[in-house]
């Protein structure tokens, strides 16, 4: 069963609105490309359910923009819309694998990137020179890496950062 959410997208609009006899095939087939774009965060969970939401989208915005418009009956195609959801199903899918991925990278990468936080502010906090409060533009890095060897161009970075921020408080 599709719930009561409709499709709203541009594209449909202007279909709808420009064509002078606007059929839904016709609005298929010219926008099939864009398709699973626009449906991959619908309910359609299936080949059925997929082609009622867009046909009944297309239905209910035929009748909001062009009320005296007759319709033309629509003929539903199985084998076209169950490549339709398809390739639907592979995007979410895809979209799904994507976001747990970046998301265990970005959990692997939090326990480095804290260390190198604290790691560059303890080293801030620790040998900063006294600050003439008026100044809010950070000093550019010495040039003499012997002062920290072990602080690299991210570090200086973050510690020009932390500078920066704490100039401001």
């Amino acid at each position: 069963m599709v719930t009561a959410v409709f499709l709203d997208s541009t594209d449909l609009n202007d279909y709808i609105v420009r064509n002078r006899m606007p059929a839904f095939e016709g609005f298929i087939n010219k926008y099939h490309e864009k398709l699973t774009e626009y449906s991959i965060y619908t309910t359609a969970m299936s080949t059925d359910s997929y082609y009622i939401l867009w046909r009944s989208s297309f239905v209910m915005k035929l009748q909001n923009l062009r009320p005296k418009l007759q319709l033309k009956p629509i003929k539903y195609q199985k084998q076209a819309w169950t490549a339709n959801y398809t390739e639907l199903a592979r995007l979410r899918s895809a979209s799904q694998t994507s976001t747990i991925q970046a998301l265990n990278v970005l959990e692997a990468s939090i326990p480095q990137a804290a260390s190198s936080v604290i790691t560059t502010f303890a080293n801030t906090n620790r040998h900063q020179a006294p600050t003439n409060v008026e100044q809010t533009i950070p000093e550019e890095p010495k040039k003499d890496d012997s002062v920290f060897p072990e602080i690299n161009a991210g570090d200086r970075l973050i510690q020009l950062f932390l500078r920066y921020n704490l100039r401001i408080l």
